[in-house]
């Protein structure tokens, strides 16, 4: 057998080892709990170039931001929660103190900087424990329908660390490249009776 034929019964058993069950978040993304974070910045190509490029991209803090509107604007409505504000609000009232290369991200529900330290933690565990990254900005996701159903899944994945030495969170292209993802790309590839749409939301 040539090296050739073993590289590709190599490929074929690695592919046939994916986890292809809808509990796999890279075939059916779910935006809950701690694990993630939506990134609302427009210039997102801009974002991609200088992330990919090696350069570090400060995180804005928009608790602060949020929580002076809130005490601000808000009067006298007790239902309305500073945590509750939907991404395009929490979009309006911050953009306005993006600088250059910081990215605006929100989870509705909690806290930035709760989600930021649990991010971090869990990508500090994973490096020492597994030594392995899990930690990705997540660029354009895919929308499909099987069987009557709608799934999501990240199509680019790119492998990032997160720190905050100096007080503000920042994040930086982790030492792997840029993955398309290969359960995804695996998933389609199998006879499967799936319908592809596209999308183009992204995060952490």
């Amino acid at each position: 057998m040539t090296d050739q034929e073993v590289l590709k019964k190599l490929y074929v058993v690695t592919n046939q080892l994916l986890d292809l069950g809808k509990r796999n978040r890279l075939l059916n993304f779910k935006d809950s709990g701690l694990k993630t974070l939506m990134l609302l910045n427009k210039n997102i190509e801009e974002i991609f170039r200088a992330v990919k490029g090696g350069r570090d991209c400060t995180i804005l803090n928009i608790d602060p931001l949020l929580l002076n509107y809130h005490n601000e604007e808000v009067i006298n409505n007790p239902n309305d929660n500073v945590l509750e504000y939907t991404p395009t609000k929490a979009y309006e009232i911050t953009r306005k103190y993006l600088a250059s290369r910081q990215l605006l991200c929100y989870k509705m529900g909690f806290s930035l900087t709760r989600v930021l330290k649990s991010l971090k933690k869990d990508f500090t565990n994973s490096i020492v424990e597994k030594g392995i990254n899990a930690l990705y900005l997540s660029f354009e996701f895919i929308h499909y329908v099987e069987e009557d159903i709608e799934y999501v899944a990240p199509l680019m994945l790119l492998p990032i660390e997160i720190s905050n030495e100096g007080g503000d969170f920042v994040i930086h292209q982790y030492e792997d490249e840029i993955i398309i993802n290969p359960t995804l790309k695996y998933y389609f590839s199998s006879d499967r009776k799936s319908t592809r749409l596209n999308s183009s939301h992204r995060c952490i």
